[in-house]
């Protein structure tokens, strides 16, 4: 199951899915609120018609539905299909068109607010920032570690910290508030930031300033938005991830483990998600 955000597009109003039975179309909308970001639904039937609340027959009858021919359908792709069985579900057959129309939407709807943030007046946290008498423990050792060690993302570990750029470059403060909007934004149903507290600042400060220097295997950011590029790749990297958000299930009664912000910005943490330990399905 995708713990990402799924848009529903006014237009399917107008498909001839909504000609189908209300069961059918419950099915639909469920399989689409649960597919990950390549389309994928894991369920058996019987799951899939407890998560769509209707009989097990009707999520039948649906499934066979999609599996067919529409010659009526909006997209003659695949013949009208909406779905192909895979191993352990289905895959949603134009998913990845409304995708990108999806994502083309927010990135305009990002610049946009992006453009009115830097009309406004720096904010209490920015100042602070540049501001910072004495770092607390937390910080400061975040901040040791990731001058020691530099994760190498090509699965094979981690290498001492390559030279970084030269002392008389400026390093941008880290934007706190505007990192943990794109949290909220690209994972949003991972656990939302109640408290930011000094001790999770020092971790993504640590984190923005060691992402920001060039190590051999990342150019490094020398703007603001630049390196606000380089973190809603890095959140829309997790949200690929079954396991880091909460889609690989748990272990008896134990609920499935979803990684929050600070879990994501403690340094070991860190480095392993980019190395993608915990992005198997990317690797199969």
């Amino acid at each position: 199951m995708s713990r990402a955000f799924t848009k529903l597009f006014s237009s399917i109003t107008e498909s001839t899915v909504w000609c189908e039975p209300l069961a059918t179309r419950i099915v639909w909308i469920t399989m689409l609120a649960m597919a990950d970001r390549q389309g994928r639904v894991f369920a058996s039937i019987p799951g899939l018609a407890n998560r769509a609340r209707v009989e097990v027959e009707e999520a039948e009858q649906a499934i066979l539905r999609f599996l067919e021919p529409d010659r009526y359908s909006r997209t003659p792709d695949h013949e009208g299909r909406r779905i192909e069985p895979i191993d352990g579900g289905w895959r949603l057959l134009n998913y990845a068109k409304y995708r990108e129309m999806r994502d083309e939407e927010a990135r305009r709807e990002y610049q946009r607010e992006w453009d009115q943030t830097r009309r406004r007046r720096p904010t209490q946290s920015d100042k602070s920032d540049k501001i910072r008498p004495q770092p607390t423990q937390a910080e400061a050792e975040a901040e040791a570690e990731a001058e020691r060690l530099s994760p190498v993302p090509n699965g094979t570990g981690v290498s001492p910290a390559a030279p970084t750029t030269s002392p008389a470059a400026k390093i941008p403060a880290c934007p706190h508030e505007q990192i943990v909007e794109l949290y909220h934004e690209l994972l949003p149903t991972c656990p939302r930031i109640r408290e930011w507290n000094e001790t999770r600042r020092g971790y993504l400060r640590a984190r923005w300033r060691e992402k920001s220097k060039r190590n051999g295997t990342s150019q490094g950011y020398d703007t603001l938005e630049r390196g606000l590029v380089w973190w809603r790749k890095f959140f829309a990297y997790v949200a690929e991830s079954r396991f880091l958000t909460g889609g690989a299930g748990g272990h008896g009664d134990r609920p499935p483990f979803v990684a929050d912000l600070e879990w994501l910005v403690r340094p070991n943490n860190f480095a392993k998600v980019i190395e993608g330990k915990y992005h198997p399905e990317a690797r199969a």
